[in-house]
């Protein structure tokens, strides 16, 4: 796992076959939910493209439309990374 910036991390599937990434961010009332105040959560993203394509993306990091959110709201940097991994697994990629 790469650090890219605070809370922000990429992620190479153990099959070596997708890219992840990792990031924390706030979410809570300020934000239209019904939590009683704002939390800092995890999601992971897995990448459209394959890792060697992300390697010349130059909008990589800065454009969410190259990446595909498939689970979020987790209270942990570990839990995000376990659904990742385990996502890649039953999915085979």
């Amino acid at each position: 796992m790469v650090r890219v910036s605070a809370g922000d991390y990429l992620l190479l599937s153990n099959s070596g076959q997708t890219l992840w990434r990792i990031q924390r961010y706030e979410d809570g009332p300020s934000y239209g939910l019904d939590l009683p105040r704002d939390v800092q959560v995890w999601s992971c993203a897995r990448y459209r493209g394959t890792p060697e394509e992300a390697q010349r993306d130059p909008d990589l990091l800065e454009r969410w439309d190259h990446w595909v959110e498939t689970a979020g709201h987790m209270r942990t940097r570990r839990e995000a990374v376990t659904e990742a991994l385990e996502t890649s697994e039953r999915r085979g990629i």
